[in-house]
């Protein structure tokens, strides 16, 4: 278990749910709500990168939209897509002789219909789980199969700053250069009116809170992959 929280980590935990109770009372609630929101966001400027990693748990595969984008504007040479639990239900659906492709295999496949060229994406095919720690374990084994030495990690607002804060953790015996990079800015905005968006935020503060307490040692589950 880790040591006792930083202090700033401490002052910016305790404002923040000072914040979200107000916000709950109706208390300049928008004003508030949006400070809570902005607080998850690190969105940093990148170099051109040896990859750009989408990272998974996207629904609306803006995502995937954008580390295309990022791809076609020549600022990395490759694109990487991790495994996720979610894949593991096209093969149970194959024993039952329904045949769908995972959702990793169709995140690919909007990349190649974006230009992107199938030498240029890299699928990983260890074993999903552990969630994004497990992912970004997951990223850095990749990195160094494939002699990779700079990654932009595109994700949701709601989920850069502890993306960036567990790269910094994971890459910090290598000299991988890391950055984040949220694929929908304005979703930001009013966040607090989409019940998808509304629901996630509310659970990152909960994730982030488990993430400061435990750091890499945080609570594991049966299906986990080994580390």
């Amino acid at each position: 278990m880790r040591g006792p929280l930083k202090s700033s980590h401490r002052r910016l935990w305790g404002a923040l749910l000072v914040v979200l109770a107000l916000a709950s009372a109706g208390i300049f609630r928008d004003a508030l709500l949006e400070i809570a929101g902005a607080a998850l966001v690190i969105d940093q400027p990148s170099e051109p990168s040896d990859v750009v990693m989408v990272v998974r748990g996207d629904p609306d595969y803006a995502r995937a939209i954008a580390a295309g984008r990022i791809y076609r504007a020549g600022r990395a040479k490759h694109v990487y897509i991790s495994t996720a639990l979610i894949d593991l239900g096209a093969p149970i659906l194959a024993e039952e002789g329904i045949r769908v492709p995972t959702d990793q295999q169709l995140q690919a496949s909007a990349l190649r219909q974006m230009g992107v060229p199938e030498q240029a994406i890299l699928l990983d095919d260890r074993r999903p789980g552990g969630g994004t720690l497990g992912e970004l374990r997951r990223l850095k084994a990749a990195m160094a199969q494939h002699n990779l030495h700079s990654v932009i990690a595109v994700t949701d607002f709601y989920h850069s700053r502890r993306v960036s804060s567990m790269l910094e953790r994971i890459m910090r015996d290598t000299d991988i250069r890391a950055t984040v990079s949220v694929a929908e800015p304005k979703a930001a905005e009013h966040w607090w009116r989409r019940r998808y968006l509304a629901i996630n935020v509310m659970l990152e503060y909960v994730k982030w809170g488990i993430w400061l307490i435990y750091g890499e040692s945080q609570p594991s589950f049966s299906d986990d992959p080994a580390t």
